[in-house]
């Protein structure tokens, strides 16, 4: 059964054509996975079949009384409930029904000797109690609880206000509340991000099991090949689909990209022959001649010429530094961080040598992001000691982009922490990261989060830093670019 047509949608902010032709099917049970390069109009086309956005041309048909629930890259949450509450609010028509059960269970307790209204109430009741149990209403509360601890959170976050919480945790809960609502097709966009190991896979899980249709934005590949049966892929505003998961759609892209490259290629060689023959026999000038040549001509007009097959383009950088650091790059000691009484970590000792490359893992909450805030100055440790060796210039990536300035432009974001460069310099460096023409002067406030992650890189690599520390730096990159971290370890002069 089909849940969801797509035919040829289209949308453009102001001369920036984002989608041209979008079509896609999906059926019931069906597990998409929507797949393209950062900036190529995902989220634009998923916020459109949400009903956020209005599409410019196109057809969108939908079954009758489709439910649909959707998560954005940045959650938002009601004032002045907790967690728990948060979570519990979607099943206030059930808990509703129960006090209506109860009311009933009273009234026919008073009907004494009337057993026709006895009748009536029993009637009722037993309705409502089908419908209370097809809603889980024995088993909703243990159902909340299981999401809370499948996405990380923690008994005693449950009773913490969500207004509260971090960026990333508001979006883990608004997950939550919507895998909760169990509706028909859920619209999921970039839900790994800010999920521990864990979580994922207890998310992948679900996913799997799940009795709805999904459509996911991810750009984590494997938690797409676990998870998805069908790609679609959007390429330059067009959309193509895949049948089978992430590895067998690139196993498949691969093969058609180069059945399509080589029909250009040998089309375009037979176009360059008879354009060949058209000049030699206009070169003999002479009637039959020119009658030949007119004649293949026209056959030339006609003939359907294919498009050369076009591939996005991907990010390609490298760091370099400045300046090399001794032997001894960071010690910690005995280090310890709390807040409001609860310990994040203690005891943590560390000692970074020229060349580690360390990965620090754990579960949500446990306090890794605490740990660099700590390292760059951010947050003062509760206890123990940090010291640099020399010759340390520490560049740090923070996964939220909190240093990035909502008003200003790509280009001057960028431009004004490094004002001793030119423009060409500051376009070349964009440059690399798929910033390109007009696309410098968008503001930064209407930018994706990997595009946002790109303009924070961009200034990270510019930095030339010879220590970096990365907070999650993969969120929100599309598949290719986090094959294109390269670092190159070796001093050079300082440009300012």
């Amino acid at each position: 059964m089909i849940l969801l047509s797509l035919q040829g949608v289209t949308k453009s902010f102001g001369t920036n054509e984002v989608l041209r032709d979008a079509s896609l099917v999906l059926q019931d049970g069906q597990r998409m996975g929507l797949v393209g390069v950062n900036g190529c109009g995902k989220s634009t086309l998923m916020k459109i079949i949400a009903g956020v956005e209005s599409a410019d041309g196109g057809a969108i048909t939908m079954q009758k009384d489709l439910r649909l629930g959707y998560l954005a890259q940045q959650g938002e949450v009601g004032e002045g409930r907790t967690v728990l509450e948060e979570l519990e609010s979607v099943f206030a028509p059930v808990v509703e029904m129960e006090n209506r059960l109860r009311r009933m269970e009273e009234q026919m307790a008073e009907c004494g000797d009337d057993m026709t209204r006895l009748a009536r109430l029993g009637s009722q009741y037993d309705a409502l109690t089908h419908e209370f149990e097809r809603r889980n209403g024995y088993g909703w509360r243990s159902t909340v609880q299981g999401v809370l601890s499948g996405l990380g959170f923690r008994k005693e976050q449950q009773h913490q206000l969500a207004s509260l919480l971090s960026g990333g945790e508001r979006t883990r809960l608004c997950l939550g509340r919507m895998l909760l609502t169990e509706p028909d097709l859920l619209l999921l966009d970039e839900p790994t991000n800010h999920l521990d190991l864990k979580s994922i896979a207890w998310l992948e899980e679900y996913l799997r099991t799940y009795k709805g249709a999904v459509l996911l934005i991810s750009h984590d590949r494997y938690f797409m090949d676990h998870v998805c049966d069908r790609m679609c892929e959007l390429l330059l505003g067009v959309t193509e689909c895949y049948d089978g998961n992430y590895t067998a759609y690139m196993a498949q892209r691969t093969e058609r990209f180069e059945i399509r490259m080589k029909a250009w290629e040998l089309q375009q060689k037979e176009i360059a022959r008879q354009e060949a023959i058209i000049a030699r026999y206009r070169q003999f000038n002479r009637e039959k001649s020119i009658k030949l040549a007119e004649s293949r001509e026209k056959r030339l007009e006609k003939l359907e010429r294919l498009e050369k097959p076009q591939d996005e383009s991907a990010i390609r950088f490298r760091f370099e530094t400045r300046r090399r650091t001794g032997d001894d790059v960071l010690l910690i000691d005995e280090l310890s961080k709390g807040f409001d009484g609860r310990t994040l970590f203690e005891h943590v000792k560390m000692h970074v040598r020229a060349g580690d490359r360390i990965a620090i893992i754990g579960d949500n909450g446990v306090g890794k992001s605490t740990l660099f805030k700590c390292i760059v100055g951010e947050q003062q440790p509760d206890g123990g000691t940090i010291r640099f060796g020399a010759g340390v210039d520490l560049g740090y990536y923070d996964q939220h982009q909190a240093h990035l300035h909502e008003e200003k432009t790509v280009l001057d974001e960028v431009w004004d922490d490094f004002f001793r460069l030119d423009q060409t310099e500051i376009r070349g460096a964009l440059g690399l990261f798929l910033f390109t023409g007009d696309e410098v002067l968008m503001p930064i406030s209407t930018l994706s989060g990997g595009e946002k992650g790109r303009v924070a890189l961009t200034k990270l690599m510019l930095r030339k830093d010879n220590v970096l520390l990365l907070d999650e730096p993969t969120n929100h990159l599309d598949m290719d670019s986090p094959r294109c971290w390269r670092t190159r370890w070796r001093a050079s002069p300082a440009p300012f």
